[in-house]
């Protein structure tokens, strides 16, 4: 019999030594190309075709802290990974935990992220509201040197790296802190190539701050709008899509003065009208009374298991509702499309 050791290890009965299972979990072992386009998971990079089907905006371990007052329960990790047992049960294969400075717990979300059956995929950034005293270039550069940080080393002192940049628009529109927000996102993009994801209250905010990206040296194409609050037209919504940027439509079970049969409607005509390729949905519930864990509805799987067919009832195809949930966030969350098309010039 054959010793195990150095020279050759093949692991299993009949093995020959090209199976030499030490070479092969060497190989396994290599280090991730990151020059290759991927996303970056709170676990580590991956294939973008590997992500699957994906909630484009929820939060998994941020919040505000709970209120004795209105009964929402506190966060718990295993009522949370619960959750997210659940929805991979019904389908789910990831989650975009799109909170930066809302009180997140990096070393908690990888608690999570380590015993989920979902990738997790973190973000860096800020909101405009959290920047004082105006536009600043230095001030920017120091936020980008975080983002970047946060983007190619972890958060928070945690190996938990972030794989996209957020913008949040305050309630002032463009005033305070906007275009300091958006040239420190714009610095670190064009540093690592990884997709901003500019969350507004209002679709009509979105064009004009997507034109103020773009003097920043940032691709519409690299951009995800989403955070849009209450009834949006149509017309407003092409509007954000004309300028090349992606749309999440990532409140759809907590948008309570938009129906949800309405915003499945809406989702028709802007696929019927072209822009499939653009669109991104998540439920967006911030409360976690929100939650089947915590003891509520309609929980993270309502978007496969009920807002899906809501999709179909209108008309879109398997292949369209597809690519709402596994391709459109696959291409979105992409670091390194622009360094690997200079590549292939």
């Amino acid at each position: 019999m054959r010793e195990r050791g150095e020279i050759f290890d093949s692991g299993w009965v009949g093995a020959g030594e090209e199976d030499d299972l030490d070479r092969r979990l060497a190989a396994e072992a290599e280090p991730f190309d990151l020059r290759r386009p991927h996303v970056m998971t709170a676990l580590g990079p991956i294939e973008p075709a590997a992500l699957g089907p994906t909630l484009a905006a929820e939060r998994i371990s941020s919040g505000p802290p709970p209120s004795a007052s209105n009964g929402e329960p506190a966060d718990d990790p295993h009522a949370t990974l619960a959750e997210l047992e659940d929805l991979y049960a019904a389908g789910g294969r990831a989650v975009l935990d799109a909170t930066t400075d809302q009180g997140r717990d990096a070393a908690v979300l990888g608690w999570i992220a380590a015993r989920a059956p979902v990738h997790l995929v973190a973000v860096t950034g800020v909101g405009s509201d959290a920047i004082s005293g105006g536009d600043s270039a230095t001030l920017a550069e120091r936020l980008a040197a975080s983002f970047v940080g946060e983007l190619t080393e972890g958060i928070a002192g945690t190996a938990i790296r972030a794989g996209a940049i957020l913008v949040r628009m305050g309630d002032d529109g463009f005033g305070g802190g906007v275009a300091t927000a958006f040239r420190a996102a714009a610095l670190a993009h064009r540093s690592i190539a990884a997709p901003i994801l500019l969350r507004v209250a209002r679709p009509d905010l979105a064009p004009t701050a997507l034109a103020i990206m773009g003097g920043e040296g940032v691709a519409p194409e690299r951009v995800v709008v989403g955070g849009i609050a209450g009834r949006a037209e149509v017309r407003d919504l092409e509007a954000i899509l004309a300028t090349g940027a992606s749309l999440a439509l990532d409140r759809l079970a907590g948008n309570g003065s938009w129906p949800v049969a309405e915003q499945a409607a809406t989702i028709g005509d802007l696929v019927a009208a072209g822009h499939g390729d653009r669109l991104l949905l998540s439920p967006g519930l911030d409360r976690r009374s929100s939650l089947r864990a915590y003891g509520g509805e309609p929980g993270w799987v309502w978007l496969f298991e009920r807002f899906a067919l809501l999709l179909m009832e209108t008309g879109l195809d398997a292949a369209a509702v597809r690519r709402l949930l596994v391709d459109n966030p696959a291409r979105a969350l992409t670091i390194g499309v622009e360094r690997d098309e200079k590549e292939g010039q």
